[in-house]
């Protein structure tokens, strides 16, 4: 898809310096293009240790983040380990949707679904 449709394209923008160089390497187009970084610092952030046993899932809860994928993978996770949990935190047009996936999965006690309505400071 990109051999045909990235020709046509009247630019680029990028999040990091490696996906430009990668794109202009790759496919040798030359048209205008800009790296937008992500906007978050991760040295602003204190440093926090990891929990054992424990997984973290964080955003909107629609079809492109794909997590029916990481219910389902999660439910191998489980099989390997039965201590460790998922926990989920988002809210979006999936909710009920993954939650009945959850259910019919029976691993309601191992997939923690903490939907949030609001922005977690």
């Amino acid at each position: 898809m990109r051999r045909i449709f990235y020709p046509f394209a009247n630019g680029f923008i990028h999040q990091t310096k490696w996906a430009r160089d990668f794109l202009k390497e790759r496919y040798k187009f030359k048209c205008p293009d800009i790296i937008l970084p992500n906007p978050l610092w991760i040295n602003d952030f204190p440093v926090r240790k990891p929990i054992p046993k424990r997984a973290i899932a964080v955003g909107r809860l629609a079809e492109q983040k794909n997590y029916k994928g990481l219910i389902r993978a999660f439910k191998l996770v489980i099989e390997a380990d039965s201590e460790i949990k998922l926990f989920i935190y988002g809210e979006g047009e999936q909710k009920k949707e993954l939650q009945s996936l959850i259910t019919s999965l029976k691993i309601e006690k191992k997939c923690v679904s903490s939907w949030l309505k609001q922005r977690c400071d």
